[in-house]
């Protein structure tokens, strides 16, 4: 219990410092705005994703003029960087192996990722075993699907 109750205070700390409050409210997604309530990672992922793509599927849950959140869904995400913008990655479920820039990592749940802007922070990732990686990504500035340069590895 204190280990997940640790996990909420991580992730609503992150929506502070981003500028963002609770994403979803008792009856569902808030459309893109914001409005104070709970949410259920379950819930969400039983909804049809926004986007899918080149072996993965998101949907934005939330955006400010200075951030937004997403919730993926991967089986393979292609090496890539972002121009501009810096991902912040927890691992919900599963597992993936991959890199961020020349190093080579391992994650799995409860795991926090930090990925800057930049060439030089190119990341990828692949599953480990028959299950998708859930991810809750916080995006500064909010994610743009056209400050994705696709790379090669």
């Amino acid at each position: 219990m204190q280990r997940v109750y640790r996990r909420a205070l991580l992730i609503v700390g992150l929506f502070g410092a981003l500028g963002v409050t609770m994403l979803v409210t008792s009856s569902g997604l808030a459309a893109r705005g914001l409005s104070a309530g709970a949410y259920s990672i379950e819930t969400l992922l039983r909804k049809n994703p926004d986007y899918k793509l080149r072996g993965y599927k998101f949907t934005v849950l939330a955006e400010t003029s200075r951030a937004s959140v997403q919730l993926y869904q991967v089986d393979s995400l292609t090496p890539h960087y972002h121009p501009n913008e810096n991902h912040f990655l927890y691992i919900i479920r599963g597992r993936a192996k991959g890199h961020i820039g020349a190093e080579k990592i391992e994650v799995g749940p409860g795991d926090f990722l930090v990925i800057p802007a930049g060439k030089s922070n190119q990341h990828g990732l692949e599953k480990i075993g028959p299950e998708p990686v859930v991810i809750l990504e916080f995006s500064t500035p909010p994610f743009r699907q056209y400050d994705v340069v696709w790379g090669r590895r």
